[in-house]
C-alpha cells in the first residue's frame, strides 16, 4: 500500500531537484526526507533518483511515479476537502420529521435557512402525527425531528429543548366567553 506521505515527499524532491530543498521547503530535516524516499523506493522495488553532481533527477520509472503522484495525491486532498464539508453539514443527507405545528409553522424557515448555509445539502422532510415521527426517528428513518409537546424519556433520544408554545385563544367578541374576565382551558374546549 502506497504512504500518500511519502508520495508527497517525493514529489517535493522531484519539484526541488534537491533533497536539501524539498526538506528546506517542507520544514523538515533532510536525513528525514532520505529515509522516507528510501523507504519508497524499497517499496516499490525500483530506483527513483539519480544524482548528477548536486542535482537529484527523476529515473524513468520516478518519472512515471511522478504523474501517479500527483494524482494520487491531488485525489487526496480532493477526499479530504469533500470530508471536511461532510463535517462541515454542507454537503450529504439530512432526514427531518416533523409533527404538524411544528412542521408547519418553524420548519419551513429553518430549511430556508439550512439550504441557503449548505446548498449541497440533500434534504427530505415529512410531517406526521407524534407516534409516527418519534417511531421513525428511534428506527433511524429520521436523522432529526421537530415534535411539539413532551418528548418521551428515551436513552436513544437527545431531546433538545427549542421553545415553549404559546397558544392564545380568541374569537368572536359577541361570544358568552368574550364577556368574562377568565375563562377555563374547559370551558374554551366546550365551545
Amino acid at each position: 500500500m502506497l504512504n500518500v506521505h511519502r508520495l508527497q515527499l517525493f514529489l517535493a524532491v522531484a519539484e526541488h531537484g534537491s533533497y536539501t530543498k524539498a526538506a528546506q521547503a517542507l520544514h523538515i530535516s533532510q536525513p528525514a526526507v532520505s529515509a522516507q524516499i528510501r523507504r519508497l523506493e524499497e517499496e516499490l522495488g525500483v530506483r527513483l533518483f539519480w544524482q548528477s553532481g548536486r542535482r537529484t533527477l527523476l529515473t524513468d520509472a520516478g518519472e512515471a511515479l511522478r504523474v501517479q503522484a500527483k494524482r494520487i495525491v491531488a485525489l487526496c486532498e480532493e477526499t479530504l476537502r469533500i470530508m471536511d464539508e461532510f463535517r462541515d453539514v454542507k454537503r450529504g443527507r439530512l432526514r427531518i420529521g416533523a409533527t404538524t405545528t411544528p412542521g408547519v409553522y418553524l420548519l419551513p424557515a429553518l430549511l430556508r435557512k439550512l439550504v441557503e448555509e449548505n446548498p449541497l445539502l440533500d434534504i427530505d422532510f415529512a410531517i406526521g402525527n407524534r407516534s409516527e415521527v418519534i417511531a421513525r426517528l428511534l428506527d433511524y428513518e429520521h436523522d432529526v425531528a421537530l415534535v411539539a409537546g413532551a418528548m418521551p424519556d428515551h436513552p436513544a433520544l437527545k431531546v433538545v429543548h427549542l421553545d415553549d408554545e404559546e397558544l392564545i385563544p380568541f374569537g368572536s367578541p359577541d361570544s358568552e366567553l368574550a364577556r368574562r374576565k377568565t375563562v377555563t382551558a374547559e370551558e374554551f374546549v366546550a365551545q
